[in-house]
This record gives C-alpha cells, sequence and structure tokens, in this order.
C-alpha cells in the first residue's frame, strides 16, 4: 500500500493543501504501517518535494515508521531523487 506524506508539519501540509483538521499525519501512518504488518501488506510512502517542504528533514519519522520503498521525487515530475 503506498500513501503519500509530503511533510510532518502541521503548518507544511496546510500550506500544501494536506491538511486534515483534527488528524495527526504522524499517528494516521503509524495506524496505516501496524495495519499493514497486521496483514503481510508493504507499506510505501511517496514524497514530493516542493516549495513548502524542501528544507525538511523527514529521515527521523521515515526510520521510525519503516517502509519497505520512500519514493521521493519533485514537484516537476523529473526522476524520483531516491
Amino acid at each position: 500500500m503506498a500513501v503519500s506524506c509530503d511533510s510532518f508539519n502541521e503548518e507544511k501540509n496546510r500550506q500544501i493543501g494536506r491538511h486534515q483538521s483534527g488528524k495527526g499525519n504522524l499517528k494516521c501512518l503509524q495506524n496505516i504501517r501496524d495495519w499493514c504488518r497486521k496483514y503481510h501488506v508493504a507499506f510505501k510512502i511517496n514524497t514530493v518535494v516542493n516549495v513548502y517542504n524542501v528544507g525538511e528533514d523527514m529521515n527521523e519519522n521515515i526510520r521510525e515508521l519503516a517502509p519497505v520503498r520512500w519514493k521521493v521525487s519533485n514537484k516537476y515530475g523529473q526522476k524520483p531523487i531516491t
């Protein structure tokens, strides 16, 4: 299962247009990860780097979530960064 996560920062998610009031992004991703583990489903995260999140270091949270793949690409549709 691939999920999008462009930031772990609530304000940045608001600017990007991915903010959902009252829902913690990290907690939602932890729940999805746990569900995937329980049912043996590959857990993947896709991140699009843009003007709002370009300087954000997401490594600590990504390590904690431990997806089988973290696909990082830029806003302009060029080849993935990783």
